[in-house]
């Protein structure tokens, strides 16, 4: 009977999980598209990483490139954890950087269930540009 028990709540669990993530892939799909991009892929796995103290943080390039542009001060979600939802379009102004990629790839932060900011790259299948 535990064991029952025990296999429902995980299936439980499973089911909301992956209900969230389609929620957000639907929101995010929907406003992408709303936005003029065509949303060519999305990535079934997230990335997830704890968000360090602002030094730390500043310390690799890559994510100093994306503090600067967001519009909230990083501070707020020290400690905390940042998934992004990985999405590739067509259409952004990113596309029109480099002849060599064929869409961009949207890094888009969910922190708390809240949507935080993301940051975009070219991307190209076995290609990197950063």
């Amino acid at each position: 009977m535990k064991k029952m028990k025990a296999f429902m709540l995980l299936m439980i669990v499973l089911l909301i999980a992956g209900c969230a993530q389609d929620t957000w892939k639907s929101i995010f799909t929907e406003k992408l598209e709303g936005m003029g991009y065509t949303v060519v892929e999305h990535e079934v796995d997230t990335l997830t990483r704890v968000i360090r103290s602002k030094e730390e943080e500043y310390k690799d390039i890559h994510l100093a490139l994306f503090w600067e542009v967001q519009e909230f001060d990083l501070s707020k979600y020290e400690g905390k954890t940042i998934k992004y939802h990985i999405y590739r379009v067509k259409n952004h102004p990113v596309d029109l950087t480099t002849e060599l990629a064929e869409s961009t790839e949207l890094y888009l932060g969910v922190i708390d269930g809240e949507y935080i900011g993301g940051y975009s790259i070219p991307y190209k299948k076995g290609e990197t540009f950063l």
